[in-house]
This record gives C-alpha cells, structure tokens and sequence, in this order.
C-alpha cells in the first residue's frame, strides 16, 4: 500500500503543477492586457485620393502617380509622420515627393500632395511596369514606432498591361502590411548600427598598405 510519504509528495506534485499553471495564465493574462493596453491607442494610417495623369516629355518621364490624403483610422494619434519610398527592382525609376505631417489625431485627414515621377527611360528596355513600395512611418503616445508599406505596381502606358482592382488608371495595390516594434528597439537598432559603422570606419582607416616585398626583374 501506498505510504504516507507517497501521498505526500503527489499532494507536493500537484501542488506545484497547479502553482506553474497559475503563473502560466497569469503571464498570458498580463500578455493580452498589454496588447489591449497598446491597441486602444495604436493609430492606423491610409492613403487615399490616389491619381494618376501624363506628363511633359521633356524631363523624361511621361507620367506620375498621385496621391492628396493620408487618413487616422485608428484609435491613437499618429506623430511625426514621415513618409518615403523605395523602389525594388531599379532605384533610379522613381522618386517620392511628399510632406511631412507633425501630428494627425484620430479621425482626421491631412492633405500631403504626394507625387511619384515614372521614370520610364531609365526602365529597363522589355519593361512593361515599375513597382513602388510607399512606406509610411509614425509613433503613437504609447512609444511604439509604425510602418506601413503600401505596395505598388504600375503598368507603362500602351503596354498591353491588364491590371485588375485598379486604385488608379494602370495601377494596382498588391498588399498593404503594417509593422510595430517599440521605439527604445528601434533607438537601440540606430545606436548599434551607427556603432559598427564606426567601427568598420576606424578599421578600414587602420589598414595600411603593406610594401612590396616581392623580388624585382633578376638582371643576367
């Protein structure tokens, strides 16, 4: 038969089983508090009025995507909205003029005359669209840091190119993602970044150029 001392030390057992569970649930509470605490003031940025019209020719270019509002649809205020772009498949197709907004509150819109040149000469020779990544970078008053990417595709003109769900003449939005991280991360990312640039600087500064030790042409 089973000895006191069995029975105790399954009463201990359990006991600290039901003690891990508890601090389990208490974690996952403390987890779905801080995202609820985080998401009741998170702002969340779209672009709308979007356009698209030709241009002159006499710059090189022959068209420019367009777009006038950025729009808080969230719950937070969004500050120091910032907004860039980048081009994935040849940098020097376009180029991103836009301006800065300090503070959008919650609900309300901003006009930022936002213009994207296609620089369709310097496409490449069988190339029928230019993609376009527009990033739109902003805190909120809870120190988390915001990015979202709008990704782009736009169709050059009397290419043949269907483009379906259109935002404007030729041009479509394949995805629009959003990334959170917070802001001593971020900071903490900077430094170090800066940090190794340094150090990589210092480095290269630190080389020197060794003297040629090999033997020269041999006279006979």
């Amino acid at each position: 038969m089973p000895t006191p001392a069995f029975w105790s030390l399954i009463a201990s057992a359990l006991a600290a089983a039901a003690a891990l569970l508890s601090a389990v649930s208490a974690l996952i509470m403390m987890r779905i508090q801080r995202r609820n605490f985080f998401e009741a003031s998170r702002p969340e940025l779209v672009i709308a009025g979007w356009q698209r019209h030709p241009l002159t020719e006499e710059h090189g270019y022959r068209d420019a995507i367009f777009f006038d509002t950025v729009r808080n649809i969230g719950r937070g205020a969004a500050v120091g909205v910032w907004i860039t772009g980048d081009f994935p498949e040849n940098p020097l197709t376009a180029l991103v003029k836009c301006n800065r907004v300090d503070i959008l509150a919650a609900g309300d819109a901003a006009r930022v005359r936002g213009t994207v040149p296609l620089w369709w000469q310097n496409a490449p020779a069988d190339g029928d669209h230019i993609a376009v990544n527009i990033y739109l970078r902003f805190d909120d008053d809870r120190g988390m840091h915001h990015e979202t990417c709008y990704s782009l595709l736009a169709a050059k003109p009397g290419a043949g190119v269907h483009v379906s769900d259109e935002i404007a003449p030729g041009l479509a939005m394949g995805a629009r993602t959003t990334k959170s991280m917070p802001l001593r991360r971020l900071r903490r990312r900077k430094w170090l970044a800066r940090v190794f640039q340094r150090r990589n600087a210092s480095g290269r500064r630190g080389v020197r150029q060794q003297p040629d030790r090999s033997p020269g042409p041999i006279e006979r």
